[in-house]
């Protein structure tokens, strides 16, 4: 599994790279699983293959546009409000939750910072330009650090991220970590 979300009726939404999308449905003493509901066949359609959750809602991303779940209907459906608003931030390969209704959008070589309303709509408060060859476009892992700038993950470290000016794709910051210790089992 690549992503695991728990929706607000205690479904278990989890995603295979792979194979697709797949509820799960938790039995009464919570111990096991008491039904498997595949979606795979949207993974050839429409390439599913991510599961987040925005504000207590499940979203599915294809890396053109999102998805979520109709729950009246039992079906994926485009997440239209969401997608409309988004603009080129609907292709994202990732979403990551930072505080209560701001999510990070990753798209491509940009990220931006979204306050996503109840009614799922989204503002843009930030967004950024990395010009970095070696940024993943998945699994990126954001770093609040000193005030509002954030530290991101990259194959060959970390990247620094100024919100005090416009960051663009000329900009480079240089990070010198002098030592790291890790404190824990073995």
């Amino acid at each position: 599994t690549r992503h695991l979300e728990i929706d607000y009726l205690g479904y278990i939404w989890v995603s295979h790279p792979q194979k697709g999308i797949y509820r799960l449905k938790v039995n009464e003493a919570k111990d096991s699983i008491a039904a498997i509901y595949s979606y795979t066949a949207l993974k050839k359609s429409l390439n599913l293959t991510d599961v987040y959750k925005l504000n207590n809602r499940v979203v599915f991303s294809s890396g053109k546009c999102f998805f979520t779940y109709d729950y009246v209907n039992d079906s994926i459906v485009p997440f239209s409000v969401l997608n409309h608003a988004l603009g080129d931030y609907q292709q994202s390969t990732q979403i990551i939750p930072y505080e209560k209704n701001l999510y990070w959008f990753v798209n491509n070589n940009k990220l931006a910072l979204f306050r996503i309303s109840i009614e799922s709509e989204p503002t843009l408060l930030n967004e950024y330009v990395i010009a970095d060859d070696h940024m993943p476009g998945q699994d990126i892992a954001i770093i609040p650090y000193a005030g509002n700038n954030f530290m991101i993950s990259n194959r060959n470290g970390l990247a620094l991220l100024k919100s005090n000016k416009k960051n663009t794709a000329e900009d480079t910051t240089h990070i010198f970590i002098h030592s790291a210790f890790f404190h824990g089992k073995n």
